[in-house]
């Protein structure tokens, strides 16, 4: 996905004032691709200010970020050490157990590499804005003297809950039915689905559109795995041009 994509999701009048009184949100997570096999998805967007009609702007800029937590479990939110304004075939050099480095002009085509080349033990991901700030869509853990491959991708997950779960923390399951929406090749790059509480998401389902139960594994749903390289320090290590 090169260009945005709108979402615009529809709630009845009786599901409003039933998720309001209920004190339920809706969660919005981003799908990706990673190196990482323990990679996880996070919450992207908490949305407590629900009306009638949801938009939601997905782009494909990114930044990567590197953080000091390493204990991903569900609901700790992932905060950032570092954040760089990052490409697709660029490279995060970690050159400081403070998470700080520089951005380098080569990598792996199509992919985001962030490469560690201090002893230190990180973890790692991209963000994306949300409502006012950066936020991460996904965390995986980033080990001394390796290296981590990410790139987002276009599909993005709703569901409702009643959790406390934070903007930027580690989600494994959905305790409601979710949504996948693919946003490729989107007419006029819209997407519109509508919301029932009880009857479910209703959306173009035999093609752009999965529903997925309750419990689902978010992580099968959202972190897909990439074998462009292994990630690990045998991996040849980038050349040392910053980027103009």
């Amino acid at each position: 996905m090169t260009e945005t994509c709108q979402i615009t999701i529809t709630l009845s009048e009786t599901t409003l004032a039933t998720l309001r009184e209920a004190g339920l949100d809706l969660l919005v997570c981003r799908a990706f691709a990673s190196s990482a096999a323990r990679a996880q998805p996070t919450v992207w967007r908490r949305i407590t200010d629900l009306a009638e009609r949801i938009s939601i702007t997905v782009g494909d800029g990114c930044e990567a970020y590197v953080s000091h937590d390493t204990t991903l479990t569900e609901g700790h939110p992932v905060t950032f050490a570092t954040l760089y304004p990052v490409g697709r075939g660029q490279t995060l050099a970690v050159t400081a157990a403070s998470g700080t480095g520089q951005v380098l002009s080569t990598g792996t085509p199509d992919m985001i590499e962030i490469f560690n080349k201090t002893s230190t033990r990180f973890s790692c991901g991209l963000a994306t804005a949300g409502d006012t700030a950066r936020h991460p869509l996904c965390a995986l853990p980033l080990f001394g003297n390796s290296i981590a491959l990410i790139r987002p991708l276009p599909r993005v997950l709703l569901t409702v809950t009643s959790r406390g779960l934070a903007e930027g923390s580690v989600i494994r399951r959905a305790l409601a039915p979710s949504l996948l929406i693919d946003c490729t090749g989107a007419p006029d790059h819209c997407r519109e689905v509508s919301y029932d509480l009880d009857r479910d998401w209703q959306a173009n389902t035999e093609g752009w559109a999965s529903r997925h139960p309750a419990d689902a594994d978010l992580a099968a749903l959202l972190a897909q795995q990439s074998n462009a390289i292994s990630a690990n320090a045998d991996a040849a290590p980038p050349a040392e041009a910053e980027t103009p």
